[in-house]
């Protein structure tokens, strides 16, 4: 991919979350139906989140994946109390740089973890879990299932 691919593609997706922070939909139940306990399927509430950015990534595996662990960084450092999801949070880009990260990257990771926790709050105000683990699993036709395990505590 060129370096002018690689812009139009930065801001187009730009654009998108622009235009997904127009559409701001009303915050879903929390016991919308679903399997898990209490009714809530996070794997469901996770890849609603990472929507967006599944979607850009068009189908690719790698970056699907890419969207769904970012998905559930932000959504554990939503968990935490303000002060200390920032320190968190500025831990963590200070981490990137140190990896090599542009501070273009590095904003741009930033801007993703802000926007989803805006998306957090906005459809899941009231489930209060952290995801402890999961597991991708690619099946036929290009299909994915997502399981999540998460603690149980929407208080």
């Amino acid at each position: 991919m060129t370096k002018k691919q690689k812009s139009r593609k930065l801001k187009a997706r730009k654009q998108k979350r622009r235009d997904m922070r127009k559409r701001r939909p009303k915050a879903l139940p929390v016991g919308f139906g679903g399997a898990g306990l209490g009714g809530i399927k996070m794997s469901q509430v996770i890849l609603d989140l990472a929507k967006p950015r599944i979607d850009d990534a068009g189908g690719d595996q790698e970056e699907t994946e890419s969207a769904i662990l970012l998905t559930i960084d932000a959504w554990n450092l939503g968990m935490l109390p303000a002060g200390e999801r920032e320190e968190n949070l500025e831990s963590l880009l200070k981490s990137l740089e140190e990896t090599g990260a542009s501070r273009e990257a590095t904003a741009e990771f930033r801007e993703d973890i802000d926007f989803i926790e805006d998306r957090r709050q906005r459809l899941y105000p009231r489930i209060r879990r952290m995801i402890v683990g999961h597991d991708i699993q690619y099946l036929e036709r290009g299909r994915m299932n997502l399981n999540v395990i998460s603690t149980f505590d929407d208080g």
